[in-house]
């Protein structure tokens, strides 16, 4: 089994940039598009509170993971073990994401679409849509001009979950499972204050998830 190794904010081979919340939020709410008429300026002028008001059906997400944990946010790149490590957003078991695979994890997710052999039978019976992220599996090299996922860890305790782009994960490490290779993917990861050497993935989903899938 190949040793999955932890990311630690401290010591990394790529550069580690830390970052405002305000940054973060900024960021996922140009993605959701969800308010047309806001420019750059407008956003730059902006709490997280008001930012995470913006956000339409992700704004409770949003709210829980700004206004109520004390995170620091730090901005770097995943490794490919890293990507396929996390947990899909948080909900309740066999809803959404969490309705795809047992695992609840990236890998787990990815496989299972990866190894359908009928992508639209899988989408009726999981309450996830699916045909999509295998559509952009199959179709696209995935680089970084889409932006930074968000990535949320506690603590050493909890595995880190993704917050934002879950299909976007899901859909790059299906990707790999194809046989398209992996790009470098860029993160925003939140980190209670004092875990900063923490791992996102830990030692018990290294064991169940070895690196050479």
């Amino acid at each position: 089994m190949t040793e999955i190794h932890p990311l630690e904010v401290d010591d990394r081979d790529r550069p580690v940039e830390q970052v405002p919340p305000e940054d973060v939020l900024r960021e996922w709410v140009r993605h959701e598009q969800s308010v047309e008429d806001i420019d750059e300026v407008d956003l730059d002028d902006r709490s997280v509170e008001e930012l995470a008001e913006l956000l339409e059906d992700p704004q409770r997400l949003a709210e829980s993971v700004f206004l109520e944990r004390d995170l620091a946010w730090y901005r770097l790149t995943l490794t490919e073990a890293e990507l396929r490590g996390l947990v899909v957003v948080e909900g309740p078991d066999g809803e959404g994401w969490r309705g795809v695979a047992g695992d609840n994890d990236v890998r787990s997710v990815a496989e299972r679409i990866a190894s359908a052999d009928d992508v639209e039978s899988l989408n009726e019976d999981v309450p996830k849509g699916v045909t999509d992220v295998r559509e952009l599996a199959d179709g696209h090299d995935f680089g970084d001009e889409t932006g930074a996922f968000v990535v949320v860890q506690e603590s050493t305790d909890d595995p880190a979950y993704l917050a934002d782009r879950n299909h976007r994960a899901v859909a790059v490490a299906c990707h790999s499972l194809l046989g398209g290779g992996y790009e470098a993917q860029s993160a925003h990861v939140g980190v209670s204050p004092g875990e900063e050497s923490t791992s996102l993935v830990g030692d018990d989903r290294a064991e169940d998830h070895p690196a050479d899938w």
